[in-house]
């Protein structure tokens, strides 16, 4: 009987998630002129229904970027152009539940504030892709450094790195 009353409390808990929790959607695409991209990015959002998605790898410019993330339907953006056809971000969200305040853009990074409407104080998020050379990754790795040492605030790091621990978790590519 003590073990059905524990697992119910904590399978309520679960079930109702507190009030300050957001979901965000992170999604290396590879591509968001591809004509496949939208179908697909409305079945992730329609499944997942994120506050904030973070497309990574969109290899357009930011000029071209606004009609393809109207398309999506959120409220905000912050975007990074592509280096010719590599790299490109973007970060998207919904205004009813989170306030994002664009901070800075790289074509390696975009840190945003990010603040929860009745929520938790606010803190940072920086969506990351690393260059994909491994002798080219250092500034970014730098420049994170940099930014753990100078802030005062929660931080959320997200993204492709570009990283890997071991040989074996490498599947394909060079």
């Amino acid at each position: 009987m003590v073990r059905a009353t524990m697992q119910n409390a904590f399978t309520s808990r679960i079930s109702r998630p507190p009030h300050y929790l957001m979901k965000v959607l992170t999604w290396n695409c590879r591509r968001v002129s591809s004509t496949e991209f939208i179908p697909t990015a409305r079945s992730l959002l329609a499944r997942y229904n994120p506050q904030v998605f973070v497309v990574l790898d969109t290899r357009i410019q930011a000029e071209r970027a606004a009609p393809i993330i109207r398309r999506l339907q959120f409220d905000g953006s912050a975007v990074s152009s592509s280096i010719g056809l590599a790299g490109g971000m973007w970060v998207l969200w919904k205004n009813d539940l989170v306030t994002v305040h664009q901070l800075h853009a790289s074509s390696r990074t975009i840190h945003v504030e990010v603040s929860l409407r009745g929520g938790i104080e606010p803190f940072l998020m920086s969506a990351i892709h690393n260059h994909p050379q491994h002798h080219m990754q250092n500034q970014l790795w730098s420049e994170l450094c940099s930014i753990a040492s100078s802030i005062d605030m929660q931080w959320v790091v997200l993204g492709d790195f570009n990283n890997i621990s071991h040989p074996h978790e490498k599947i394909g590519g060079n």
